[in-house]
């Protein structure tokens, strides 16, 4: 269900969930398409930058897609669990992970309400996520299953692209982390008990924030 008030919070990024929730549904089988044309072609890198701030141990993947990230991940040798409550999605993946040989642990499930034991994850890992991150349900459930010390690695909120040109292109559609919904996610998270930290991560093309937010205690 959707959150009127977090659509509120958000502006204009309205239109970033809006087609999300198709493009994880109705039309998941143009998703890797579209992706790639509204980020430039940039959109499996940004993904794959996220890889920089997995710790150590089992991983899980909200929300994971099309599979892309996913598989790149087990092929790398990680020990991840992906979990998606599209039926879309799973498809798309069980035909990518058959055509590359690739065993990947699916789940389906929401994040409100996570199919697994306490402390069991050392990275919870969600890439360009939809507005279930803002749920309360959500938060606490990540919190529940991650290990001490372990943590969540957001990425997807904005992008800060070098070229003003590009800015402009497709700032209208990703947005910026400098919006009033982070402060009440900041807020909400450390309520849960996390600590809040954003990294800019930096490339010749593009500024890329990394929202981590660690479970440092019970």
């Amino acid at each position: 269900m959707q959150n009127p008030r977090i659509y509120q919070l958000l502006g204009f990024p309205r239109l970033y969930l809006w087609a999300a929730e198709l493009l994880y549904h109705r039309f998941a089988w143009a998703y890797d398409a579209v992706a790639w044309v509204v980020s430039l072609g940039y959109w499996s890198r940004w993904r794959r930058d996220a890889l920089h701030y997995l710790l150590p141990g089992l991983i899980l993947e909200t929300g994971f897609g099309t599979g892309a990230l996913l598989i790149e991940m087990v092929q790398r040798g990680h020990n991840v669990i992906g979990l998606e409550p599209s039926k879309q999605m799973h498809e798309v993946t069980r035909r990518k992970t058959a055509r590359k040989n690739v065993q990947a642990k699916l789940v389906n499930g929401r994040t409100q309400h996570l199919p697994f034991k306490d402390k069991i994850f050392n990275t919870v890992l969600s890439t360009f996520p939809t507005n279930y991150i803002f749920e309360k349900d959500t938060q606490h459930e990540i919190f529940r299953v991650l290990e001490l010390g372990g943590r969540w690695v957001i990425i997807g909120v904005g992008v800060d692209y070098k070229s003003a040109l590009i800015n402009w292109l497709v700032g209208w559609f990703l947005g910026k982390m400098d919006h009033p919904w982070m402060q009440t996610f900041m807020q909400c998270a450390c309520e849960v008990g996390f600590r809040f930290s954003v990294i800019e991560h930096e490339t010749e093309a593009y500024s890329l924030p990394v929202i981590l937010l660690e479970r440092t205690n019970d």
